[in-house]
């Protein structure tokens, strides 16, 4: 569309967002599972790990890159590299930084969200898309 001089071009796609988030633990296994949604697509990646604490913010980040890979296909070039919440003055914060790999070089991107009533697991998720959204939308 075009404002006077200005050209705005329209989004190509909707935002992703998610859905749900959900962690299982069985024994001394974890699964997670994050449901992602554009406009009318529903995807569902899901990772599977140590029940350990310190595993369980990784898995929640695999799972939900790996929901995302369904969705964009330029996703597949990422690696999570770390995943966790941290307490920053008083709001706690899920917090990811990924690789893109785009031969020869790496790429290192990072999200952050807000942890919203309680569930570390869902900001985490959230961070990995904020993580992703502006960078991918430019390799489309």
């Amino acid at each position: 569309r075009a404002r006077g001089n200005v050209t705005v071009k329209a989004p190509a796609t909707e935002r992703v967002v998610v859905h749900n988030v959900v962690l299982s633990k069985e024994g001394l296994r974890c699964v997670a599972t994050v449901t992602l949604t554009r406009a009318e697509e529903q995807v569902v990646g899901t990772a599977e790990g140590s029940v350990a604490t310190s595993a369980r913010w990784r898995i929640v980040a695999e799972a939900a890159l790996n929901a995302l890979r369904e969705i964009e296909p330029n996703a597949a070039s990422i690696a999570v590299e770390m995943a966790g919440v941290q307490k920053v003055g008083d709001r706690e914060l899920g917090i990811v930084t990924l690789v893109l790999v785009i031969p020869p070089q790496e790429e290192l991107l990072a999200g952050v969200a807000p942890v919203r009533g309680g569930s570390g697991e869902d900001a985490v998720a959230r961070a990995v898309l904020d993580a992703t959204n502006r960078r991918l939308s430019r390799m489309r």
